[in-house]
């Protein structure tokens, strides 16, 4: 759920982990209320056009921008 620098360490952590050895990447899902990530979430799309990050590792992340658009994202990537 939205949150603080903590959420943001977990999420950029989980990035990264991924990167290093995760052969199955699963989704990065962000509650993006009232656009609370809208900054973050550009920043990772601007860094997909850069040699510097990996753009399949970042493209893991699923941004929600409501409730029951979490809940749709959640019945769709849930098997």
């Amino acid at each position: 759920m939205p949150g603080g620098i903590g959420t943001l360490d977990e999420w950029m952590s989980t990035l990264a982990v991924m990167t290093i050895g995760n052969d199955d990447p699963r989704p990065v899902i962000v509650a993006n209320i009232d656009g609370l990530y809208d900054a973050t979430v550009q920043q990772l799309a601007d860094m997909t056009r850069t040699p510097f990050a990996r753009g399949k590792n970042l493209a893991c992340t699923l941004v929600a921008t409501s409730a029951a658009h979490l809940l749709q994202i959640l019945n769709e990537v849930t098997p």
